[in-house]
């Protein structure tokens, strides 16, 4: 291809006119590896032999629950064994080999190609198959071993098959289901959620609910709502007609169908079922393929994107069952890193390749030579798109594609619904100007600088139920036709005669408003620390914080009609103060219940950290556990510690560590 001038040019497009803002628009080079292993224990093509499966006996199905490896080496998750495998997990994550070390590994396999020469099939144990069963042409390249990927990952069926899991699971469709009497029992052979074990019944064994189960109440929640949906015209299939209401599942469903479902539909459908943090792990996991998915993406954000996803993955195993976690689960943890090395996914996944298909399958009129006639129909249409190139004049029209009988309603596009012509008065016209400057990338520095924080009040929730308990909706008594009149005419004339005393400005009506992030952080007994300059000035995120918690004392405790501070009572002034003194005084309470306290001042662990951090050079940091900090924060300035209970439990810790490292005790 490099020997042609004009082909070689065309390969610099991955270069050529490309914006350099630290966003990804294009694609990087990808290649496919041929000879791998696509089954057993070493079915992923990036960890190769360090992907460790687990078994299951009942299921008699693999299932890779070694996800905790790519959390953090401190990370809570990996010594909480009864939450997921039974085990305290110490591995680091796998690292992915180089094109050098797979092209090492090849080296002496047969280059079988073709069904006629293909390579005797491996007779041994499965857990030593090796990863390769014969070396790829594409080797004979001298830069193929150049290549960080050799292998894409299919986001379109990775994606597919995720969704698949997660309805055939929580709507508990025959086939799909991955919560089973086999999966139960080998939780019970594991040792994990023995509670969920089944009982024997009289036709057939019973299962006790799980976080994952849905009652068949809320089933009919979730069918409904995807019955209900609409999207724009040709935005998607009709989800109607995948919705069986009476069968309560989802059926024939396509790739591109699950692809809508995942990212859009389903966190909606599953809103107000499930308990939270179930709800929580599926639309994190929805939102994670959102983003994996879009045209542009931040390079900047991949890393915690990657954080993310890890910790999503985690959650699903905390509260699905083990045969959820199949192969497809573990792949996406790839996911970022393919997008880090070769760009956005919609360059590289396999909808053209698939809508491609249906070309192909039009092409063919007789089933015996299918392949010919695939050959005919294109030679065909490339001779025909020659000839209209070269031969025809510039002002001639072909066929094409036929135009909509109806151009004037958006080409031929249908509505959602009837169109309502509405006039827009200044006020609209305010806030559509003000929505349009929001969403300007210049004008957003503007908006950091002078953005001022709402706090509103009116989310709804949704308690969930205990295992064992049916979930109630709460239902909303309907009233009588000639009540609403009255009501709506009302509140009306109520409007009216406010908007006329206000110049025609309608008052803001809001309930009261509360500080969840300062209370919260006041319930849990922690200081927020407040910077002040030389002047005594606050500032700094905590200064506004401080500032909007006094604004909310004032609104609670002095009329909005008092324009000024300096016009306020003293005795209402009074008032204020001592609800702050309310909450100084509960925090000593609680200080003084402690029965080991800190020394720490203002500063916090977050200041002491940063100043053992200075100190120490990042992999020694690393290597501190979390009772070196406990015990930093105990003591003095010379090391000493001033309570003899802090000192008593300061040695029984470091004991337990030196029993520790002897292995004479296990955490």
């Amino acid at each position: 291809m490099f020997q042609s001038t004009v082909s070689a040019k065309e390969l610099t497009l991955h270069a050529r006119g490309r914006k350099k803002d630290g966003m990804m628009r294009h694609r990087g080079f990808s290649n496919l590896e041929n000879g791998c292993v696509v089954k057993e224990y070493n079915v992923c093509p990036i960890c190769v032999d360090q992907t460790k499966p687990y078994r299951l006996e009942h299921s008699k199905k693999l299932v890779y629950l070694r996800n905790r490896r790519q959390l953090p080496r401190h990370h809570p998750y990996r010594k909480q064994a009864s939450a997921f495998d039974n085990t305290v997990e110490k591995d680091d994550a796998p690292t992915p080999l180089t094109g050098d070390e797979t092209f090492a590994r090849v080296q002496g396999l047969p280059k079988a190609s073709g069904k006629g020469n293909a390579p005797a099939p491996y007779k041994g144990p499965p857990e030593n198959r090796p990863c390769w069963k014969k070396k790829s042409v594409f080797y004979d390249l001298d830069y193929r071993k150049f290549f960080p990927v050799r292998h894409n990952l299919d986001v379109m069926h990775i994606e597919k098959n995720c969704c698949d899991a997660i309805l055939g699971t929580l709507l508990n469709i025959p086939g799909k289901t991955k919560d089973e009497v086999a999966s139960r029992l080998d939780m019970v052979d594991m040792g994990i959620r023995t509670d969920l074990k089944p009982t024997a019944g009289v036709k057939r064994d019973k299962l006790p609910l799980a976080s994952w189960n849905l009652f068949v109440d809320e089933r009919k929640i979730v069918c409904n709502s995807f019955f209900h949906m609409k999207g724009p015209s040709r935005f998607s299939s009709n989800i109607q007609n995948l919705v069986s209401v009476n069968d309560l599942k989802l059926g024939n469903l396509k790739s591109h169908d699950c692809h809508v479902i995942m990212q859009l539909l389903l966190p909606i459908a599953i809103f107000s079922v499930l308990e939270k943090p179930v709800r929580y792990a599926i639309i994190r996991f929805c939102l994670f393929f959102k983003a994996i998915c879009s045209k542009v993406i931040d390079v900047s954000i991949l890393k915690q994107m990657q954080a993310d996803l890890v910790d999503t993955i985690c959650l699903l195993e905390k509260f699905f069952p083990p045969s959820f976690l199949d192969i497809m689960i573990h792949l996406t943890v790839h996911l970022v890193r393919e997008v880090e090395l070769c760009g956005p996914v919609f360059f590289r996944w396999m909808y053209p390749f698939e809508r491609y298909m249906k070309v192909f399958k039009r092409m063919v009129h007789n089933r015996t030579f299918h392949e010919g006639c695939i050959a005919e129909c294109y030679i065909v249409e490339e001779a025909v798109e020659f000839l209209e190139e070269r031969m025809l004049p510039e002002d001639a029209t072909t066929v094409g594609i036929p135009k909509s009988s109806r151009p004037g309603l958006l080409n031929g596009c249908k509505h959602l619904s009837a169109p309502k012509i509405i006039t827009a008065n200044g006020k609209l016209l305010d806030i559509a100007h003000l929505c349009i400057l929001q969403n300007c990338e210049d004008v957003q520095p503007y908006f950091k600088i002078n953005r001022t924080r709402h706090f509103l009040i009116g989310s709804r929730k949704i308690a969930s139920p205990k295992k064992g308990t049916s979930r109630r909706l709460n239902v909303t008594k309907s009233v009588s036709k000639s009540s609403n009149n009255s009501q709506q005419a009302q509140s009306d004339d109520a409007a009216q005669e406010e908007e006329n005393l206000n110049g025609g400005l309608k008052l803001l009506k809001r309930g009261m408003v509360t500080m969840a992030q300062v209370t919260t952080t006041v319930i849990r007994g922690q200081r927020i620390v407040v910077q002040l300059t030389a002047k005594g000035e606050p500032i700094g995120k905590e200064a506004g914080n401080m500032q909007s918690f006094i604004g909310v004392l004032a609104r609670t405790k002095i009329p909005i009609s008092i324009p000024d501070w300096r016009d306020v009572d003293e005795d209402e002034k009074q008032k204020i103060w001592e609800s702050v003194q309310e909450l100084r005084n509960e925090q000593v309470e609680k200080r003084k219940k402690n029965k080991y306290n800190h020394r720490l001042s203002r500063k916090g662990y977050r200041g002491m950290r940063a100043e053992i951090a200075a100190t120490l050079s990042p992999e020694e940091l690393e290597e501190l556990g979390r009772y070196i900090y406990w015990i930093k924060a105990r003591q003095d300035k010379e090391g000493k510690f001033l309570d003899v209970a802090v000192e008593e439990a300061v040695e029984r810790i470091v004991n337990l560590q030196k029993m520790e490292a002897e292995g004479k005790f296990k955490s």
